[in-house]
């Protein structure tokens, strides 16, 4: 078996959560020898929306159904379901900015290094990624080209809002996706594409 290169990872951090600039925060963590390539992007354009409180209401009936401390307050589950959709946030509300982060560090770093760096309470904040799927997928999320993004029909970013020390949508492009992983993610064929060409 193939020993990996390098570790991959993906993770958020709200703005204001590392100070009054998150920016200046994440520029000096990514001083750090280990970390080999890194791009991030502010996600500061996203508002709720239908696709939003579906998911709000599905959760509520998935709630109900599953039973809860204080559920017997309510009279039925459509009077619990209609206190949930009266609550904030609502169609048109700005959802909070965050940062979106991706690296790529030498195989040799452990997770708490980089949860270290970047103030988070624990590793289980980060996605490490090994699969070429998530790690295409992680990337199209640096600007919403994620599946999940577009069906929820996210802010499309461009790509000169993201800032990194390496060509992010080459290096995307360029992840071969096998067939077998095409099935299993439902994704399109993707053809590897060389800067040789």
């Amino acid at each position: 078996m193939k020993k990996a290169k390098e570790k991959i990872y993906i993770f958020n951090i709200k703005d204001g959560d590392r100070g009054g600039d998150t920016e200046a925060f994440i520029r000096n963590a990514l001083e750090y020898d280990k970390i080999l390539q890194w791009a991030y992007v502010l996600h500061d354009k996203e508002v709720y929306n239908q696709h939003d409180m579906n998911s709000r209401l599905y959760g509520a009936q998935y709630c109900w159904a599953d039973g809860f401390q204080g559920q017997e307050k309510y009279a039925s589950v459509q009077e619990y379901i209609d206190e949930q959709m009266k609550m904030p946030p609502f169609i048109g509300d700005k959802m909070d900015s965050r940062w979106y982060i991706f690296l790529i560090a030498d195989k040799n770093i452990i997770d708490e290094d980089i949860s270290d760096r970047f103030g988070m309470p624990n590793k289980y904040y980060m996605r490490s990624l090994t699969d070429p799927s998530s790690i295409k997928d992680a990337l199209q999320s640096l600007v919403n080209e994620d599946n999940t993004a577009v069906a929820f029909e996210r802010y499309h970013y461009p790509d000169d809002a993201v800032r990194s020390n390496f060509d992010f949508r080459e290096y995307m492009e360029s992840i071969v996706i096998s067939r077998s992983a095409r099935k299993r993610f439902r994704l399109p064929l993707i053809f590897g594409r060389g800067s040789s060409h």
